[in-house]
């Protein structure tokens, strides 16, 4: 049950993000940053995880750098996008008055 919870949070995270930032005319720039950076994270975790944990002999810490490292990624993304979402609702209601 907790998995499922690991998976659905920051999935419906992510999704309610890109629903909030589709409007945003900097949207694709967007996520090519964020498709970049991820990129780049698991591109260290997973070929620099033995120089940065040392010994892993099952994996483990790498695997669960790896879940953390996403689900922060998400929520960072997830708070941005609620402020950017403020903004772009606040600039429009003064562009209208």
């Amino acid at each position: 049950m907790d998995l499922i919870f690991i998976i659905t949070i920051p999935l419906f995270l992510w999704l309610f993000s890109l629903v909030l930032l589709s409007t945003w005319k900097h949207f694709f720039k967007f996520l090519l940053w964020n498709f970049l950076f991820t990129i780049a994270y698991f591109s260290i975790i997973n070929f620099g995880g033995k120089y940065i944990f040392g010994h892993d002999e099952y994996g483990l810490k790498v695997f669960f750098s790896l879940i953390i490292c996403v689900i922060v990624h998400v929520v960072i993304g997830f708070i941005f996008a609620l402020y950017k979402n403020y903004q772009l609702r606040k600039d429009e209601n003064t562009n209208q008055k």
